[in-house]
């Protein structure tokens, strides 16, 4: 049967397969892994396209702020090594924002701080020195709009012209114990619902034009690959098929998830010396 998974590390990452580099190092107590899938046929066997994927591993409970202060520094160095050294960053939030699993994306885009229309003349852009100039979109779904995201980011992006967008969306997993403890960032972009088998179109340099770095925290385990890892037995076509499981406390990982995205996106966006202003400006 199809294992689905939307974690890179969960496809194969430390398997020894040509064409797949990787490597994992200790930072400040979190393993960090870094893979880079550089062949055509490394990613067909893997299914996920080219592209460079770090996983981080563990996130930190929400009462260790002076862990989650480390995992989100750790976070903003790997999304700004991905980034274009200048130009507006579009930050998009997907996912329905009335589904606990799946509003990581809104919850995250929320906390962006949004500066493109703070810098529109060279006095305001002098008072906001260090921040970079940012866009936030957070539109909702295909099923809520009519209009899928990578649409709407065609149809905006004639007017703010960005360098680069940031994608934020939940994932799934395979192993349950990376629900809400495992961050991936991609600069192969992403596909929203490849996860579960509901895909949307791609959002990616192919797609855009531009670079589009991936980000998201796995909520999810799709009920059918999770009841083949605990009994071995295959459920497609029956009972089962096309649902997903989900923690009970899903709603304290993703808002803890989207906080910690959140930073590290405005830490990796706006070079500000005072780090305590980017927290206040986040509240």
């Amino acid at each position: 049967m199809e294992i689905r998974t939307d974690l890179a590390l969960e496809a194969g990452g430390q398997e020894n397969i040509r064409g797949v580099s990787w490597e994992t190092v200790s930072r400040d107590g979190f393993t960090v892994h870094r893979m880079r899938v550089a062949t055509k046929e490394a990613a067909e066997r893997l299914r996920k396209p080219v592209g460079k994927y770090i996983t981080l591993r563990e996130i930190p409970d929400n009462y260790r702020e002076d862990k989650i202060r480390s995992f989100a520094d750790i976070a903003a160095e790997e999304i700004a090594s991905m980034l274009p050294e200048d130009g507006c960053v579009l930050v998009a939030g997907v996912g329905n924002p009335d589904i606990t699993a799946d509003s990581l994306g809104p919850l995250s885009a929320g906390k962006v701080i949004a500066t493109r229309h703070l810098r529109s003349t060279p006095a305001a852009a002098r008072c906001f020195e260090g921040f970079r100039s940012t866009a936030v979109i957070a539109p909702g779904v295909l099923g809520q709009t009519g209009i899928d995201i990578l649409e709407m980011i065609r149809g905006i992006s004639p007017e703010i012209s960005p360098a680069a967008v940031i994608a934020v969306d939940a994932l799934a997993a395979r192993d349950i114990s990376h629900l809400g403890k495992t961050l991936q960032i991609s600069d192969s972009g992403m596909i929203p619902g490849s996860g579960i088998g509901n895909r949307r179109m791609e959002l990616s340099r192919k797609t855009l034009g531009i670079p589009v770095i991936g980000i998201g925290v796995p909520t999810v385990v799709d009920a059918a690959t999770f009841s083949y890892d605990l009994t071995g037995r295959d459920i497609s076509g029956r009972i089962g098929e096309g649902m997903t499981v989900t923690p009970g406390n899903i709603d304290i990982l993703v808002k803890d998830s989207s906080a910690i995205i959140g930073t590290a996106i405005n830490l990796a966006l706006h070079r500000v010396s005072d780090r305590d202003m980017i927290i206040s400006l986040m509240s």
